[in-house]
């Protein structure tokens, strides 16, 4: 079968064919993945919380009326596991340094990092990320690193628009104070 496009998966899920949710796991298990993996940090817990959220998306798709993307609706389920995953065990993270490598596009003015390797700076920004709470990291990994608009984040977190933009904002500053702070140490053992 063909499936160019989510709704003709989802039509077929509904119409009785689980063997069509198939095509959905796999054009989608990369991005369910890196989100949970981003928000848990840790790979054993990534995979598990992957699995759940694409069986309670199977198992609520009849659900999923289509007023946003599937892709949103799929995401918010992700962002809910990790978080009540989160919650529920307290999880100890480690270094996304260790995982993964994350580029952000930070379109900040200040001339320090113009001046570091592009190595370096995603060394800092991992360890600044490591320093957020997990609200702060996950909006903006959300925005900058799957490039979801201000809008599909309010829909995946359930938070407001005015929220999510004002949790973005200070996750921005916050991340930028810790990088700073993290510069100053580095610059300061080197002298």
């Amino acid at each position: 079968m063909d499936y160019s496009s989510d709704s003709h998966c989802i039509q077929d899920v509904k119409k009785g064919d689980p063997a069509a949710f198939e095509y959905i796991v796999n054009r989608h298990k990369n991005y369910v993945y890196n989100l949970a993996f981003n928000i848990l940090r840790n790979k054993e817990d990534a995979e598990e919380a992957s699995q759940d959220s694409f069986l309670k998306a199977f198992q609520n798709l009849s659900d999923f009326e289509g007023k946003s993307k599937f892709t949103t609706w799929l995401y918010r389920i992700v962002y809910n596991t990790c978080i009540s995953r989160l919650r529920k065990n307290k999880l100890k993270t480690e270094s996304i340094e260790n995982n993964t490598k994350i580029e952000f596009d930070l379109n900040w003015n200040d001339n320090v990092f113009e001046k570091i390797e592009l190595e370096d700076r995603r060394k800092f920004i991992s360890e600044g990320l490591d320093k957020l709470n997990t609200t702060e990291r996950s909006i903006l990994i959300l925005f900058y690193l799957n490039e979801y608009t201000i809008n599909e984040i309010s829909k995946i977190t359930g938070y407001s628009i005015s929220n999510v933009k004002v949790r973005l904002h200070r996750a921005r500053k916050n991340l930028y104070s810790h990088i700073v702070s993290i510069l100053d140490t580095e610059f300061s053992s080197l002298i």
